[in-house]
């Protein structure tokens, strides 16, 4: 309103209008100042009149007029609300919620802000209570949203990073019959539970609905698990689901003044009881970073707690986590559900462990005992003191016996001095020992083009076997894969052409205790055959993708130089596009030359061959040694041949050398980075091994 004050002077006299003045009957201006941060969903329930205002959008200047809104309840009941925003970054914002008991156009009294959040969140579902002793009538309800301030204000005339909404608060008449409060549950057990609430009135009797659905409506629907008159508070329920979330109602039976209306939610969860064997944790059912239902951890030193992670790149799935902590030492504890052994029976508990690199290390401890506490953790299973995988995973198998039987938790240990490393760990089973274990520790050795040796580690009573092997990767329970063997050799020679030249075999063994006991599968191994020995070769590299050698080349790098390469690149080539780059980085000593090494040879010693490539230097290495080898992965077995010097590092240089005069049985030409000079990339091309009469 804007006025005016003119005096009257008397006598017919008058003075001029003063200056306009102004004043506002309304509640404070309040707005926002962006169009990407505003409430999108509010809504109220557990009042007789409900708001459900849901993706309204943003507001003509962060403002929503959503009086015609209403909720109702009476003095002392309970309103429940959820609210969620809109926003161009999913961002995060504080919330409060105001009342104008007294209807004095403010929000400044006592018991008007009726909710204010303490932290930042993307989602709200929260209550509040109309105080007692407000009279019944229709009360101005405010709701601001602000991204910026993690306890908003009610009014905000600069504007703010949110929005603003008023709804209408109508307070009625208490009923005749009140409904009841405060539920709550207690005495839970895997099977039972008590139901307590507050009885508001004068009621003995009640009806109670109890559902294992989140969105139940009591008016209208019946609930799943009970429908029925309790004649006492407590009651009980019995006949209950382990581990199982249930959602219940109260209604008042006032007898004469009839029912009340139903109560709020009330919740509960049963216990978990315990598991049998065989007991499974792959972690898959856990809510990134929270544990799965029925494990429980505990920090028995000042670092890092366990959580769980989604797919990190050593294991493709969710995990147990352990993140290093910079200062402080770990001392972790995950446990599981209660497990029931039974004294003098063997057990085997198996898991997948794993680090990201080998300069920290991690270490971990498992143990089983009588409860979920450290110090009843009194029975070593495994002990991995050192852990440093470098994204390998690692299966642990270990079998016990426990001395008494009982429920007993597993608790895996993280331990370590601080700032080492990560560790994850997934996939773990506890299963009853089998009586026939399966063959461990596979791998193979004496490999030729056609035929290996194939080894294992027996584990049990088996004098026999069977072998499967395949060229993918199978599952030998149900695959036949590409050969099937039975043996009663450890190791096992696959006879001479019963494989394929430079191919990769995958291989896989049962034990055979007797006829009608045979272990698992074993694990996989595989071994790749080498390739069939040629007279000559012509490569120009061009034919891989860069960073990969052609089929049946290989290379020495140093293991202490691990940014050492002997790959193909396209940075220079002498024929487009490819070439082969040899990078000594730091080396400069023979023994951590990068070497380039052909495929098998026949007949090198001939008399007859000439070997020619173009070669580039780079900066003091402008020579280049060639040579032979005996065995492609011992360095010492390298003899030389010739250095070649006087290489250009602006252009390739033909070289040429000849075999004529060779008389060794090595079978591969070798040819090895001078590291003349640290941090030197020279690069190879079009090598050829050609009789010499095919000189020009």
């Amino acid at each position: 309103y804007y006025f005016y004050v003119q005096a009257d002077c008397g006598d017919s006299e008058v003075s001029d209008w003063s200056a306009q003045g102004e004043f506002y009957l309304g509640y404070c201006i309040s707005t926002g100042n962006s169009s990407s941060y505003y409430i999108n969903n509010f809504e109220t329930f557990g009042g007789t009149d409900n708001i459900s205002n849901l993706t309204s959008g943003y507001s003509t200047n962060g403002y929503q007029d959503a009086t015609t809104m209403v909720v109702s309840q009476f003095a002392t009941g309970l309103v429940n609300f959820n609210a969620s925003f809109g926003s161009s970054t999913l961002s995060t914002f504080g919330l409060g919620v105001w009342v104008d008991w007294n209807n004095d156009f403010d929000f400044n009294d006592l018991n008007e802000n009726v909710y204010i959040s303490s932290s930042y969140n993307t989602t709200y579902s929260e209550s509040f209570s109309v105080p007692a002793g407000i009279a019944s009538g229709d009360y101005r309800m405010r709701v601001v949203a602000n991204l910026s301030n993690m306890t908003p204000s009610a009014c905000n005339a600069t504007g703010i990073n949110g929005e603003t909404e008023d709804y209408t608060f109508t307070v009625i008449d208490p009923p005749a019959c009140m409904p009841s409060t405060d539920l709550y549950a207690d005495n839970i057990t895997t099977t039972s539970a008590n139901l307590n609430w507050t009885e508001n009135g004068t009621a003995t009797a009640w009806n109670i609905k109890v559902t294992t659905s989140d969105s139940f409506d009591p008016t209208t629907e019946t609930g799943n698990i009970f429908d029925d008159v309790a004649d006492g508070n407590p009651h009980t329920l019995y006949s209950l689901t382990g581990n199982t979330t249930y959602y219940w109602y109260v209604q008042a039976d006032c007898d004469g003044d009839g029912l009340s209306e139903w109560s709020a939610q009330g919740e509960f969860t049963t216990d978990c009881g315990v598991a049998s064997i065989p007991y499974t944790q792959d972690f898959e059912s856990a809510v990134v970073p929270d544990l799965p239902d029925c494990t429980s951890i505990e920090n028995a030193g000042t670092g890092n707690n366990w959580t769980t992670e989604d797919d990190p790149s050593e294991l493709s799935s969710t995990v147990l986590y352990y993140e290093y902590d910079y200062s402080n030492d770990a001392n972790t504890w995950f446990y599981t559900q209660g497990i029931d052994l039974v004294a003098g029976t063997s057990y085997r508990l198996t898991f997948e462990y794993a680090t990201p690199g080998t300069f920290y290390s991690e270490n971990l401890k498992v143990y089983y005992g009588t409860s979920a506490v450290n110090t009843d953790m009194t029975n070593l299973i495994v002990d991995y003191p050192s852990i440093a995988t470098d994204e390998n995973i690692i299966t642990s198998t270990t079998d016990f016996t426990p001395s008494t039987s009982g429920t007993y938790y597993l608790g895996f240990n993280c331990y370590s001095e601080a700032n080492q490393n990560t560790l994850y760990v997934d996939n773990i089973l506890l299963d009853l020992s089998p009586s026939c274990p399966k063959p461990t520790e596979l791998f193979a050795d004496n490999i030729t083009s056609t035929s290996a040796s194939l080894n294992w580690t027996n584990n049990s009573s088996a004098t026999s076997w069977t072998i499967k092997y395949s060229t993918t990767s199978i599952d030998p329970s149900v695959d036949p894969g590409d050969g099937e063997l039975t043996t009663s050799s450890n190791p096992f020679d696959i006879p001479i052409s019963s494989l394929t030249p430079n191919t990769t075999y995958y291989w896989y063994v049962q034990a055979i205790c007797a006829v009608d006991d045979l272990s698992y599968w074993s694990d996989e191994d595989e071994f790749t055959t080498e390739c069939l020995a040629v007279e000559f070769f012509d490569e120009n590299f061009d034919g891989v993708e860069t960073m990969v050698l052609p089929d049946c080349w290989s290379a020495f790098t140093s293991p202490n130089y691990i940014y050492q390469a002997v790959e193909t690149s396209t940075t220079y080539s002498n024929s487009a596009p490819n070439s082969v780059k040899l990078s000594n980085s730091g080396a400069n000593v023979v023994a951590d030359a990068p070497i380039l090494i052909s495929p098998v040879l026949t007949n090198l010693n001939s008399g007859t061959k000439l070997l020619s490539f173009f070669v580039r230097g780079a900066g003091s290495n402008t020579s280049i040694i060639v040579g032979t080898m005996s065995d492609p992965n011992d360095y010492s077995s390298f003899t030389q041949i010739e250095t070649v010097t006087g290489l250009s590092t602006s252009v390739f240089t033909e070289v040429i050398v000849s075999f004529e005069s060779y008389a060794g049985t090595d079978e591969y030409i070798a040819l090895r980075h001078p590291v003349t000079s640290t941090y030197g990339t020279m690069y190879i091309d079009d090598i050829k091994l050609r009789l010499c009469s095919d000189e020009n």
